[in-house]
């Protein structure tokens, strides 16, 4: 007679094979914000490619998702017109499951806005009461190169008028042939181009506005004065427009 496992080989079962749950696929999930102000970033088109591919566009909170891509490594890349932008790449990892928050600044220079600048020439000489050589030089700004806007004497000036002050004028300087939003130089090439970078979130048709507002509202806001090289003449007004509009030339994209 046999006991209950005399002589019996009694081995350990085979585990039982459970199928796994199919893992869900990742998120993605982009703020973009400027990088000196903090300010988000609308209407930037973001474009990835990896193991999936897809674009969208920041929204008001300069926020967009990509859902449901597969995981994988991907680039990034970041366009919006007008604008040139620092860093307009990136790369990141989706991991099956995740939703990943991703932060971006970025640095942005308007590239439809040029800063040009003539500089003053013959000064020493003109100290000295010789004015042969003596040119003011000139400092405007171009938008779309249909606009342009800077400060003038609103007619010719000594050399007592300008250090004393004299009536200035956005533009036009008697037979200097300028215009409401045009420059008497506009499109002459200047010894200095720049396009500047941009502080803040806005649009580019939002600063343009902004720009044509400072002009159009300056001697209102600042006095109709022209003096050099005390407050205002064309340098200080360019370089108060970009300190109200939001621009610099810190960053920016030299020219010339």
């Amino acid at each position: 007679m046999t006991n209950l496992g005399e002589g019996v080989a009694i081995g350990t079962l085979p585990p039982t094979k459970y199928a796994e749950e199919p893992r869900q696929p990742g998120n993605l999930v982009l703020t973009l914000k400027e990088t000196s102000s903090g300010e988000v970033i609308k209407d930037v088109k973001v474009s990835i490619a990896g193991a999936s591919s897809g674009e969208a566009t920041t929204n008001a909170a300069g926020q967009c998702r990509f859902d449901g891509i597969a995981a994988g490594f991907y680039a990034l890349t970041l366009t919006q017109d007008e604008f040139e932008m620092s860093p307009d790449r990136a790369r990141f990892a989706i991991h099956p499951d995740q939703t990943l928050k991703l932060n971006i600044k970025v640095r942005r220079v308007l590239t439809t806005v040029v800063m040009k600048r003539i500089h003053v020439r013959g000064t020493l000489k003109a100290a000295t009461g010789d004015k042969s050589e003596l040119e003011y030089g000139h400092w405007w700004v171009e938008v779309d190169g249909s606009q342009s806007f800077g400060w003038w004497p609103a007619s010719g000036v000594s050399i007592g008028g300008t250090f004393s002050g004299v009536p200035g004028v956005l533009n036009e300087m008697k037979g200097a042939g300028g215009t409401a939003t045009r420059d008497p130089h506009h499109g002459d090439p200047g010894d200095e181009e720049f396009s500047p970078s941009v502080l803040n979130g806005k649009s580019a048709a939002d600063i343009k506005k902004s720009i044509g507002d400072f002009a159009s509202g300056f001697s209102g806001k600042y006095g109709s004065t022209w003096r050099w090289p005390g407050k205002y003449n064309c340098h200080n007004f360019q370089e108060q427009m970009m300190k109200d509009v939001g621009l610099s030339k810190s960053n920016s994209k030299n020219l010339k």
